[in-house]
C-alpha cells in the first residue's frame, strides 16, 4: 500500500511538471 501511495504521488508530480512545461512552451511560442 505504501509503495502504491508513493507511486501515485510521483505520478501526480510528473503530470504537474509536464503540464507546467506544456504551458511554458505554448507561451514561448
Amino acid at each position: 500500500m505504501v509503495l502504491l501511495f508513493s507511486f501515485a504521488i510521483v505520478a501526480i508530480m510528473i503530470a504537474e511538471a509536464v503540464n507546467v512545461n506544456g504551458k511554458m512552451n505554448v507561451e514561448n511560442k
